[in-house]
């Protein structure tokens, strides 16, 4: 005969509560091991688009440059893994333009002045790969040209990804256009994600400016909340729950 230390059920108790802390502590380990692993490019990859001339690249940008007299397409860049390649329509060479100085800003919190005083012209198609499939990206395309006196100009982005054509948005300026923010003329996509050879593409298109498109600047980053953060909660929920038990 058991006494009531002896209680059967006192140990099925305390085989319950082992259970349950090593549950938790295996998931959070191996929600910790997953994060470890995760690729490095979870921070933002920027391109800087422009002059090969004057060498204005921003700090921290990859410049995507060109040359005064045109070079032949695709171009491409990388930069941490992440390839982006321009084309144009009929192969016409990609020009570039600067703006020195640079005029049409009000202050406030603006910066990225290497970024918006030069770009590339007649970038119809841009295609990004290097990127990893499922994952969310969003994509920024900065478009300006501080130079523009006579005419509004309207560019338009559109995801053409996997045969799609997502219209991502559109963008105008014309010679009274201020700039006051970083986040000033830019054309924003999220939940975007690539094809099943980890690329995305883009066609971009102008209205004025002759019909060439320009850009300044692309911003690419990861979107998705990894997974690891929903092990960890649950991980956490069982700590919480052993805990209770343990002090009943």
């Amino acid at each position: 005969m058991f006494t009531q230390s002896e209680n059967p059920q006192g140990i099925g108790t305390n085989m319950i509560k082992t259970t349950i802390s090593k549950f938790a502590a295996t998931m959070l380990i191996l929600a910790l091991m997953f994060l470890g692993g995760i690729s490095s490019f979870g921070a933002p990859v920027y391109f800087d688009f422009g002059d090969s001339t004057n060498s204005a690249v921003e700090t921290g940008w990859t410049g995507f440059e060109v040359a005064y007299g045109g070079e032949a397409v695709p171009i491409s860049k990388t930069s941490s893994g992440v390839t982006v390649t321009v084309t144009s329509a009929s192969n016409t060479p990609l020009g570039r333009d600067r703006s020195t100085p640079f005029v049409h800003t009000t202050g406030g919190s603006f910066s990225l002045f290497d970024v918006y005083r030069d770009f590339v012209i007649r970038p119809t198609g841009l295609t990004i790969s290097g990127l990893t499939i499922g994952t969310d990206y969003t994509v920024e395309f900065i478009m300006f040209d501080d130079d523009e006196t006579t005419e509004t100009v309207t560019q338009t982005v559109t995801d053409t990804t996997g045969g799609g054509s997502n219209v991502l948005g559109n963008i105008s300026w014309n010679a009274s256009t201020q700039l006051s923010s970083d986040s000033d003329q830019r054309v924003v996509g999220s939940g975007l994600f690539a094809d099943g050879s980890g690329n995305m593409t883009f066609t971009i298109s102008a209205v004025g400016n002759g019909g060439n498109p320009l850009i300044n600047g692309l911003v690419l980053y990861e979107t998705t909340i990894p997974e690891p953060a929903s092990m960890i909660l649950l991980a956490l929920g069982g700590l919480a729950v052993f805990r209770r038990r343990a002090n009943a």
